[in-house]
């Protein structure tokens, strides 16, 4: 049921230059100092649901919920402010570009990944998250 996850992490590799670490929320389980891994995307499964079924007899499809979390380090100067939402800003285009109205091949979907939305940012101390949401209609069972 979760099987969009590593496509998703692959789509992002193939299309997003610059990052670090593209990965599950796993790679941050043992890291007791984040700084080396950012910047940073992780892709973390949201809920999911039966998407209506006309015909019982035909295959299950799940409407999932998919976060992706652009997580950077605090950058300042001076004379510039909002340097870390510009950098993160930039990574979120990025991945809204490889992402919105992609569908993946190799495991069914019904319909391409669309972009939901976007969470409010989480500040932390030495770097920010910037959460995105998208969904996609997935076949779960046949």
């Amino acid at each position: 049921m979760l099987d969009l996850q590593l496509a998703i992490i692959s789509r992002i590799t193939d299309f997003v230059p610059g990052l670090t670490t593209i990965a599950n929320p796993s790679v941050l389980a043992a890291v007791r100092e984040i700084g080396p891994l950012l910047p940073a995307c992780i892709v973390i499964p949201g809920g999911g649901e039966p998407a209506e079924q006309p015909i019982p007899s035909l295959p299950l499809i799940e409407t999932q919920e998919w976060d992706v979390v652009v997580i950077i380090a605090h950058q300042s100067r001076d004379s510039e402010d909002g340097l870390t939402e510009q950098i993160a800003g930039d990574f979120m285009r990025d991945i809204l570009k490889a992402l919105h109205g992609w569908k993946n091949g190799a495991q069914p979907q019904k319909h391409g990944f669309i972009y939901t939305g976007r969470s409010q940012p989480n500040y932390n101390l030495g770097y920010a998250e910037f959460p995105m949401t998208f969904t996609a209609k997935a076949i779960v069972g046949s």
